[in-house]
């Protein structure tokens, strides 16, 4: 393999420039995108590619030197849920088959893996599969609102869990589950922890320290790290049932769909809460 290598990074179904938050993008575009970054920074050429999903999107345009975003057809070049996706996996996997060129192809999620896997077993290069996230387990009820699993996908994801060269996880638990679940051989699995903000991601400032009251309270912060579309509203519910009775004196919630922090002052009432906006670096 060359010491420089060109890179195919599958998204399928989320773009890895989507603002997390935004419909189906969340924490793995913030991994994939940066991933790209650092692999660039380190001399490989990287091509984060994805679904069109707006007939006015490019076919290529470089995002920094080095990364390049690139746009396939495959279903309607239109927002699709995620779960009617999957239909379009033959699609993907036909135009991605006509680039060509990697000398590795990086596939997150299960619907990229099944598109991307055969097209490298035909090149003849390596296969690395990312799930950050596997199926329920069957049976497992779901969500308010949230459509049933595809039935291809347990299948799918215990096949690139045997058949992928390497399974990358970002945490020691995302990678038990992979081994445990889909029947990963420990040998191939690799744990390539998150190393903390991105540079784009603004940092919470440090809180300022609170005058002791005698209030046990006076010094507490609390603080909620969410996606706003799926856990920003539990979050408050859940916080407003806590500061019934147990206010802190200050608490904060950072969500990576405006990459900024808020830091709330203790509610006027229950429920309003006051924002300073200036308390964030």
């Amino acid at each position: 393999m060359p010491e420089r290598l060109r890179i195919a990074m599958i998204s399928l179904h989320t773009s890895p420039v989507d603002s997390p938050g935004a419909g189906d993008a969340g924490g793995m575009n913030v991994v994939e995108f940066h991933e790209a970054e650092a692999l660039a920074a380190l001399g490989h050429e990287v091509d984060l590619i994805t679904r069109r999903s707006d007939p006015a999107q490019p076919d290529a345009v470089t995002l920094e030197p080095g990364v390049t975003l690139r746009h396939l057809t495959a279903g309607p070049p239109e927002r699709l849920a995620k779960s009617a996706i999957d239909q379009h996996i033959r699609e993907f996997r036909s135009a991605l088959s006509g680039l060509g060129g990697y000398d590795l192809i990086h596939s997150h999620h299960w619907m990229s893996g099944a598109a991307a896997l055969p097209v490298a077993r035909a090149w003849g290069v390596p296969h690395v599969q990312s799930y950050h996230s596997v199926a329920a387990r069957p049976g497992s009820a779901l969500s308010e609102g949230e459509p049933p699993e595809s039935p291809d996908r347990v299948t799918t994801e215990a096949l690139l869990a045997r058949e992928s060269d390497l399974v990358v996880a970002i945490s020691a638990a995302e990678a038990r589950t992979v081994i445990e679940r889909c029947g990963a051989d420990p040998d191939r699995v690799a744990i390539v922890p998150w190393s903390g903000w991105p540079p784009s991601m603004t940092k919470l400032s440090s809180p300022e320290p609170a005058v002791n009251s005698g209030d046990d309270r006076a010094s507490a912060t609390r603080l909620i790290v969410s996606r706003v579309r799926f856990w920003l509203p539990l979050s408050i519910r859940t916080m407003a049932d806590w500061l019934v009775d147990r206010r802190p004196a200050s608490w904060a919630w950072v969500s990576p769909r405006w990459r900024r922090a808020s830091r709330m002052s203790e509610p006027r009432d229950s429920g309003e809460m006051a924002t300073d906006s200036d308390a964030i670096s």
